[in-house]
């Protein structure tokens, strides 16, 4: 609100998942081999260095702007 006034303020706090219940979250399990399969496309730095050049991608400088300070 501009020129001063009340303002509230709100504190949400979030696990950042939807459709689950606080029981899923409580009973949930590590799946290993799901994380494995992930692990598994994961490329190490000088093939991604290598792949950006083949692929003559550029670096480009983005501003933090995504609704607050850091």
């Amino acid at each position: 609100m501009f020129g001063g006034g009340n303002r509230q303020q709100a504190t949400i706090a979030t696990t950042g998942i939807r459709g689950l219940s606080p029981d899923d979250l409580k009973n949930a399990a590590p799946n290993n081999e799901a994380l494995a399969k992930a692990n598994s496309y994961r490329s190490d730095k000088p093939t991604a260095e290598r792949c950006a050049r083949e692929g003559k991608l550029e670096n480009v400088k983005v501003d933090y702007t995504a609704g607050g300070s850091r």
